[in-house]
């Protein structure tokens, strides 16, 4: 393995496992420690990644004729770029205008009043996905990696959950008001479910489209353990991950009949779960566990769940049977177009409920589930507070600042004026809105949030491009929309965010390898038919018979003629 591909290697493979483990004084300093650990490897990692291209660039100047100059190099790589990176280069050029013309310059480089996602952070995160992207010549064994450094961190929290805390990281700490929030070594129990999120997408992803039954088996596991702890995580967020996977999964499960096997699979170990959790709450001590609230609790005390169960696994059984033994393994390509049509319109069916809930009156008709449906100051655990007074600092800002923010992470510092009023409300205040989205809005304005949204999309669609010839590719892309759909709800952090951009820029590293390899063969094809034997025939004369102009066959060429054919002269 070159160089470069060693050293971008081993980056992914450190933030994969050691980056998600390593703690240093328990959860008191979890955070900062974790971006002084991420800043630290990423910087290290970086300049070792420039130092050899800059070698390599050395090297090929000396060996190559007629180099273009450096300007002219640079004009026609950007007229190459691929829109992914043409929007993160805009992405970055507001962040950094929004920093340079905030009026809390210190606090927007560093992050400092917040959760230290500044310009620096941000940085960061922009070169080191450019330069994985560009210099991983890795296999996909990369997602094993990923799947195997998640089940330390998975298993932790369900012991967390069983209160069992294993490396003592509570009992000391943490206050007893404030045991439930943190879990496993991630801490913050909302970021904890975020990242579980992501393994159980990438685990799911990769379950349906990989063919080797040892993969399969490791796959399912690690899905499953993605369920029970998402359950345990004791945060209601982990339901949009779970609910943005089962719809993502169909796209790519349903093209195929081991695919939609597997598909069925994943919801049987989802039920299971279910089944699991209903026997904790009947069984287990309520002082040997943590509290089972939210959506799960409608769904272990619904009825017939075991019957739903059993059904679900006969018709998994039944659906093996037939896609091992057909002959033809593709599904038909309506699947696909009709599964497409029944989220549109589950999607449309949403989006009424919620106006019809908060907009047209009628929100008694959802009193059982209005927590979720009905929007209020309460809303998500106070949330809806935090997001109302977001709004309302946000139309008051001056029209630059609407464009291009305050200046990332200044969060804290644009809403100060209302942190009384949270106080009284919430007894806390609040540096972060709970909602990536909307921080963004207040922190790098609309230009800003726009071009960071349309760089993710872009980048997951890139990458999708190759998920044909690639179908791991595919789980890579579901992983970044399970965290995309639940920053809806959540906080940046320098803990889950940094696999957010490695996934981005693995997935377009993969993408850039298909794309030179298909290149390669057509450049391998097309010199295979300029070399092809000279059979052709000459161009007959001006004015004469082609036959007359006939080219002969070479003399050294021997011709055998058949036994039956008779040889003809002219």
């Amino acid at each position: 393995m070159e160089p470069l591909a060693a050293v971008t290697a081993v980056f992914a493979v450190f933030l994969t496992t050691v980056f998600l483990l390593w703690c240093n004084h328990y959860y008191t300093d979890i955070m900062s420690f974790r971006y002084l650990l991420y800043w630290g490897s990423a910087a290290i990692f970086s300049a070792v990644s420039l130092i050899l291209m800059a070698v390599q660039r050395k090297r090929e100047a000396g060996t190559a004729s007629g180099k273009k100059p450096l300007g002219t190099a640079i004009a026609g790589w950007f007229r190459e770029l691929a829109l992914p990176w043409k929007l993160l280069l805009v992405y970055y050029i507001v962040i950094v205008l929004s920093t340079v013309t905030s009026d809390y310059l210190y606090e927007s480089f560093w992050g400092n009043e917040g959760r230290f996602t500044g310009l620096f952070l941000l940085s960061l995160y922009a070169l080191t996905t450019v330069l994985i992207a560009k210099n991983w010549k890795s296999g996909p064994w990369i997602l094993d990696v990923f799947c195997l450094g998640s089940l330390p961190v998975m298993i932790w929290g369900l012991t967390d959950f069983f209160n069992m805390d294993i490396f003592r990281f509570k009992a000391q700490y943490i206050a007893d008001s404030a045991i439930g929030l943190f879990t496993s070594s991630i801490g913050n129990v909302n970021n904890y479910t975020a990242y579980v999120g992501i393994v159980l997408a990438v685990s799911a992803g990769l379950f349906c489209v990989t063919e080797k039954l040892w993969k399969r088996l490791f796959y399912f596991v690690v899905l499953t353990l993605a369920f029970a702890a998402l359950f345990t995580g004791q945060s209601d967020n982990a339901w949009i991950s779970i609910g943005v996977i089962f719809a993502v999964l169909p796209f790519m499960a349903f093209r195929t009949k081991k695919g939609v096997f597997s598909y069925l699979m994943v919801i049987l170990a989802f039920l299971g779960a279910v089944l699991w959790m209903r026997y904790i709450s009947e069984t287990v001590p309520v002082r040997n566990h943590g509290i089972i609230d939210g959506l799960i609790v409608h769904l272990i005390k619904s009825g017939g769940l075991k019957k739903l169960f059993w059904l679900e696994a006969v018709i998994c059984a039944i659906t093996c049977f037939f896609a091992y033994r057909a002959k033809t393994p593709e599904m038909p390509k309506w699947m696909v177009r009709l599964w497409g049509g029944f989220i549109a319109v589950c999607a449309a069916g949403f989006c009424f409920v919620l106006y019809d809930a908060n907009f047209a009156g009628h929100a008694e008709r959802y009193a059982k589930f209005a927590q979720y449906l009905v929007f209020s100051d309460s809303w998500g655990t106070n949330r809806g507070i935090v997001w109302r007074i977001s709004m309302h600092v946000f139309h008051q800002l001056p029209f630059l600042k609407k464009l291009i923010g305050y200046g990332p992470e200044t969060f804290g510092i644009v809403t100060y004026a209302y942190r009384e009023e949270t106080i009284e409300y919430t007894r806390q205040y609040y540096d972060a809105a709970h909602n990536e989205y909307i921080q963004l809005l207040l922190t790098i304005g609309i230009v800003g949030t726009v071009s960071y949204i349309a760089f993710m999309l872009s980048s997951i669609a890139e990458m999708l491009k190759s998920a044909g010839r690639r179908p791991y590719i595919f789980a890579i892309a579901a992983g970044c929309i399970a965290y995309l759909s639940q920053a809806s709800v959540n906080i940046n952090l320098p803990i889950v965010a940094p696999i957010l951009w490695l996934l981005i820029a693995v997935g377009l590293g993969f993408r850039r390898m298909d794309t030179e390899e298909q290149k390669s063969t057509a450049a391998s094809d097309m010199a295979a038919a300029q070399t092809e034997p000279e059979e052709q025939k000459t161009e007959p004369a001006a004015g004469k018979d082609p036959e007359e102009t006939e080219q002969k066959p070479e003399p050294a060429a021997e011709i055998t003629l058949e036994p039956d054919k008779e040889e003809t002269t002219e």
